[in-house]
């Protein structure tokens, strides 16, 4: 299982560009900003292990999921590409810049630190996820009734249960695509610190960029990130939580471009 593939998706030609998802994603979330960006670029959207239509297996922390990235890379023979992530999958990034720098044109992280992040909200998730009895369930709106009360939010019931899918079976039910107890059994290491060697990483334009309203970065956080990222920057979109392709799309996207505009090869 170790040696598998991550699934992914692609659009467009040009320099390669890839995509990261977060926890409880998968590639599809990047699906209409990877439109807009393939007039220009080759977009590929993994999956990253546990999640989306990717293998599952019980191992799940940042240097493993940077060889399966590695993986792919190979597999496609890239040479060179630029690499983006959000929330669980900026973790990844900065860990695949580390293990991997030459690989990379330019490294974006969107909305993470390296630092250590809260993990009872996401356990919480978890749990009430996996409280769901999927042999009663008619329909996805059963599911979103049923945990209503645990997860008041609207969108964030309709992006969790996104990875509710139908069986195969002759009697089709119900099923997680997301690996939740592999999810719940790393939680720690997933919202833990990430380990990052000491030598700063000096080799291709890095940029991060935090959503107004969200905590996960604060400007009080630059002096961590260029503890590891020297030459990084740090912006800001404005009205934007933590999902930013959700809140901000357009205002993402022409910040993208404007980090990979001129650095296409």
């Amino acid at each position: 299982m170790a040696e598998s593939l991550l699934s992914f998706r692609e659009r467009g030609q040009g320099p390669v560009l890839v995509i990261l998802h977060g926890l409880f994603g998968y590639g599809r979330n990047w699906w209409s900003m990877a439109r807009h960006l393939s007039k220009d670029f080759r977009v590929i959207l993994p999956d990253l292990r546990n999640h989306g239509d990717s293998f599952q297996a019980l191992e799940h922390n940042y240097r493993l999921m940077a060889e399966d990235l590695e993986r792919l890379i190979l597999s496609q023979e890239i040479p060179q590409f630029h690499l983006v992530g959000h929330s669980m999958g900026g973790k990844v990034a900065m860990r695949y810049a580390f293990d991997y720098p030459d690989k990379l044109l330019s490294l974006t992280v969107l909305d993470i630190t390296p630092k250590v992040y809260a993990s009872e909200d996401h356990a919480a998730l978890l749990r009430t996820l996996q409280s769901l009895d999927l042999a009663t369930l008619a329909s996805r709106a059963d599911a979103d009734q049923a945990i209503a009360n645990e997860i008041p939010e609207p969108g964030l019931r309709q992006f969790l249960l996104s990875n509710l899918v139908r069986t195969e079976a002759a009697e089709a039910g119900w099923e997680w695509q997301i690996n939740l107890p592999v999810l719940a059994d790393n939680l720690s290491e997933i919202t833990g610190k990430l380990e990052l060697p000491t030598q700063p990483f000096r080799h291709c334009p890095v940029h991060f960029v935090r959503g107004e309203r969200s905590e996960y970065i604060r400007p009080q956080d630059l002096p961590l990130i260029q503890s590891y990222f020297p030459a990084a920057s740090l912006d800001c979109l404005a009205d934007a939580g933590h999902w930013l392709q959700a809140d901000q799309p357009q205002a993402l996207t022409a910040l993208l471009r404007q980090y990979l505009g001129n650095q296409k090869t």
